[in-house]
């Protein structure tokens, strides 16, 4: 009986001391935080460059406008 508790025990430990996250992740609330700030840093960049696209479509129509032939056969075979 002692054998058993003492192979419980062991087993125990051996669980306890694996990491329940995978080596080089990080889970900490401030390395989540400082994902999430870069996260909408990128985001308010992508939304300020729409932004610039589509005022740049608004005030110059393209209807009028010489379209440029490309010289890369890739671009012409698509």
């Amino acid at each position: 009986m002692i054998a058993v508790l003492r192979a419980a025990l062991v087993a125990t430990l051996v669980a306890a001391s694996i990491p329940a996250v995978a080596e080089g992740q990080d889970t900490s609330t401030a390395s989540l935080l400082r994902r999430i700030e870069l996260l909408e840093g990128a985001n308010a960049d992508l939304e300020r460059r729409v932004g610039e696209l589509e005022a740049a479509i608004k005030s110059e129509p393209s209807q009028g406008r010489p379209i440029q032939a490309s010289t890369r056969w890739r671009d012409l075979a698509n």
